[in-house]
């Protein structure tokens, strides 16, 4: 049963004003000038990320874009941290990991520790979402010892409920019970209400797992009093999903799914899929409860769409293990089998021994660190000098020639790691793409190829046009595969190449008959991350097969920017204000998005154009 656990980014939380006031400067922001209309931006990105993440990317992006002329890298990593806020309510954790990595070195260069650490902070949220738990831990452990040398206690209280939230994952309860209970002990001191909300959900979290359903409840219902249920809505929304959970393990099923579905409303109005995978899957497993099969299984394919989506590898295991008790409930065994190996692909080792010992051994090397930092200290005040002028000058001596000898250490380490991570990456990255190409790739060829023969050696026409069907299909799927395999071979693309395989793709597909036009505004060994260029191919291929179905179209002509893409036929158009999106567009527009970029769609009587702009 999926319950959530409430992570803490409140490092930022600054007193936004009313909804009111938001729109007020919305209006106004353009007509400010410099740092001010940065800050202004940032704000709006901020706002709109808990309310309506789309429109808090928008923002942010701006915001950087107007930080990047004053060359400030305090303000650039401030923006790049709010910004990533609304991917990380959406749910596009890889969008945040990106935005932090160029972040860190701006903090860094800017001297602000307490920046540092926010970074730090915020690539900790994104590592544990993605299941990453060593590297969270290890994030927050440095932002920890940041915020203590500055005696920081919300945002040290904060960070103890992130800690323990990974212990909990990782099934260490005894240590995870130990920070939230310190936590709880400075939020009740602080009386802050985002920290006690925190702490009551995480505790409740924690004694369901461990089967004190009773005092789970009392730490949910105690939550909801310190709850603005107008402006908290994700805290909200996870508690009443976290109840549902508790109610669903006493066996009251009706209760449990009452909760579930009010959490759904706001996950659906807060427009955030890492919300909304996991309850979709906790209603349909009530459903199932209930035998009501058709809205289970209804609600746990919307759940494996939204995983998908997400790329969330939990969520994906979740869902197929729900389809898997749904076919066995229907008694479909083939089928139950079928969605039970894909759960087994998916199942992963986060709880076991090996990751265990090696947390314990980060937090023990923290804890080491800290005693010898004070014994250090306690010598220093207890040594009596005789010759304090002659020891004073050497001991800076020393510490100067220890710095400096620590500094080329840990530059140089740095550099073995940084190098050894790009190695296995690109290994890991060679390693993939190979066994789809030998092994699932080898597989689709010998499918098609049995297909053929089949279709030539059958007598029946109907067995012969079936074979052939299937025999098409297995080759698209194998065009697919190779499209795949491009993109994941390698980091980033150049925009050319990019070009050059759409042409190539559109010739293919129109035998010859269409003219292809590419234009490229920029230099064409300019890169472009590899997710991306695999948007904008299949963006591409949809306008082109749209052109070649509908609009009898004979010519199309591409247009490549630094932040642009266009596709324009010179087809019949249609009409924009009477039309029903199909699912090719929908897919366009979808893909756009998870991009960080703008969709927009025109057509008149003279051809139709595809335009995404701002891409990242």
């Amino acid at each position: 049963m999926k319950v959530r656990i409430l992570l803490i980014i409140g490092l930022l939380v600054i007193g936004l004003d009313s909804f009111s006031q938001m729109k007020d400067l919305e209006q106004k922001v353009y007509q400010l000038k410099g740092k001010e209309k940065v800050q202004a931006l940032a704000d709006l990105s901020f706002y709109y990320s808990s309310s309506d993440v789309n429109k808090g990317i928008i923002f942010g992006k701006k915001a950087f874009a107007e930080a990047s002329k004053l060359k400030d890298p305090a303000l650039q990593a401030q923006v790049l941290s709010d910004w990533s806020i609304s991917y990380y309510n959406k749910g596009v954790y890889d969008s945040v990991l990106l935005l932090m990595k160029k972040a860190m070195p701006l903090a860094k260069k800017s001297g602000e520790k307490i920046l540092v650490a926010k970074v730090y902070n915020k690539l900790a949220l994104a590592h544990f979402e993605k299941g990453e738990f060593k590297k969270a831990l290890n994030d927050n452990l440095i932002a920890l010892d940041i915020f203590e040398s500055f005696e920081a206690l919300p945002q040290v209280t904060q960070l103890q409920i992130n800690i323990g939230a990974i212990y909990e994952k990782t099934q260490n309860f005894k240590e995870a019970e130990n920070y939230y209970q310190k936590a709880l002990k400075s939020g009740l001191l602080l009386n802050d209400p985002l920290i006690l909300v925190s702490v009551y959900g995480n505790l409740g979290v924690l004694y369901m797992k461990m089967n004190d359903f009773q005092q789970a409840n009392d730490m949910y219902f105690n939550c909801l009093e310190y709850i603005d249920k107008d402006k908290d809505l994700h805290f909200l929304c996870t508690i009443y999903q976290n109840i549902g959970v508790n109610f669903r393990n006493q066996g009251k099923i009706q209760e449990g799914l009452n909760y579930y579905l009010k959490a759904k409303l706001i996950a659906e109005q807060l427009k955030s899929k890492s919300a909304l995978t996991p309850l979709l899957n906790n209603i349909g497993q009530c459903y199932l409860d209930l035998k009501e099969f058709e809205q289970g299984e209804s609600n746990l394919r919307k759940s494996l769409i939204l995983a998908k989506e997400i790329n969330s590898y939990i969520e994906l295991r979740n869902a197929y293990k729900g389809l898997t008790r749904l076919e066995h409930l229907k008694g479909n065994y083939e089928k139950a089998d079928q969605y039970f190996d894909n759960y087994i692909d998916y199942q992963d080792s986060i709880y076991s021994e090996k990751n265990n010992r090696s947390f314990n051994e980060l937090s023990v090397k923290y804890k080491t660190t800290e005693k010898e930092k004070a014994f250090l200290e306690e010598r220093l005040k207890t040594n009596e000098f005789r010759n304090w002028i002659w020891v004073l000058g050497l001991l800076f001596m020393v510490v100067l020639l220890a710095a400096f000898s620590i500094q080329l250490k840990r530059i140089s380490e740095k550099r073995k790691l940084e190098v050894k991570n790009l190695k296995d990456l690109e290994f890991e990255r060679m390693r993939i793409s190979r066994d789809l190409h030998d092994n699932i790739g080898a597989e689709l060829t010998l499918i098609t190829s049995k297909l053929d023969i089949k279709a030539a050696s059958t007598p029946h026409i109907e067995e012969k046009n079936e074979f052939n069907e299937l025999a098409t299909l297995s080759r698209e799927a194998s065009g697919l595969l190779r499209e795949t395999i491009w993109s994941i071979r390698q980091d980033a693309i150049q925009k050319g190449d990019l070009l050059e395989k759409i042409s190539l793709f559109a010739e293919k597909r129109s035998e010859g008959k269409l003219e292809m036009c590419t234009e490229l505004e920029i230099d064409p060994n300019e890169e472009i991350i590899s997710s991306n260029a695999l948007h904008l191919y299949r963006i591409a291929q949809e306008a082109i097969n749209n052109a070649m179905k509908y609009s009898k179209a004979t010519r199309i002509d591409i247009k490549f920017s630094r932040n642009s893409f266009i596709i324009k036929d010179n087809g019949i158009g249609f009409d924009l204000s009477n039309y029903s999106p199909g699912y090719g567009i929908q897919n366009m527009k979808q893909r756009s998005e998870e991009m960080g970029a703008e969709f927009v769609l025109t057509s008149t009587e003279k051809g139709t154009t595809v335009r995404i702009e701002n891409i990242i």
